[in-house]
């Protein structure tokens, strides 16, 4: 399954994307801001990430 790392600031959207990606197949991992996303790419080591 591809992993996704998202970033996204607004809680809705937030909650809107990572509703659709699983929803659409894929692992998502969502935080709060890039650096959140700095901080979890070793951790996460996703296929993508989504800024």
């Amino acid at each position: 399954m591809t992993k996704i790392l998202l970033a996204e600031d607004e809680q809705d959207i937030r909650d809107l994307l990572t509703f659709t990606l699983t929803f659409g197949g894929y692992e998502v991992e969502a935080r709060k801001n890039g650096a959140e996303v700095v901080e979890s790419v070793a951790e996460v080591k996703p296929d993508i990430i989504m800024l």
